[in-house]
């Protein structure tokens, strides 16, 4: 007898993987957004924290615009946002807001800024 494995039981390993890869193929898909979602708004919410940094070093007030930070193609902004931080660091009077992402799934990501300048993702 010869070692070794037929064509027909190859064809057949090489079948059941295929069928496995095309199960797993959309939910990898998913995860990809959602971590490129993540991503995003974590760049985000350093950029926002880089803004209230240097308004606080160099006593200027700085504004974060969305129109100004470009995103990969499958996430966008749910809305236009702009944020200013005065020299103190803190977002100008009322100044408090959030800027919202959204993948090619419908998911959102929220970074939201409060009053007192703390910045946090939900």
């Amino acid at each position: 007898m010869a070692k070794g494995f037929s064509l027909i039981e190859s064809l057949i390993v090489i079948g059941i993987l295929a069928i496995l890869f095309c199960i797993g193929l959309p939910s990898l898909s998913r995860f990809q957004g959602s971590v490129l979602l993540e991503s995003s708004a974590k760049s985000i919410a350093s950029e926002l924290q880089f803004s209230q940094s240097q308004a606080q070093l160099q006593h200027i007030s700085r504004t974060f615009s969305s129109a100004n930070f470009p995103l990969p193609k499958s996430i966008g902004y749910q809305s236009p946002a702009s944020l200013t931080f005065s020299p103190s660091g803190n977002p100008q009077v009322g100044g408090s807001g959030s800027v919202t992402l959204v993948n090619a799934q419908g998911k959102t990501k929220k970074i939201i800024v409060s009053s007192l300048g703390r910045i946090r993702i939900e």
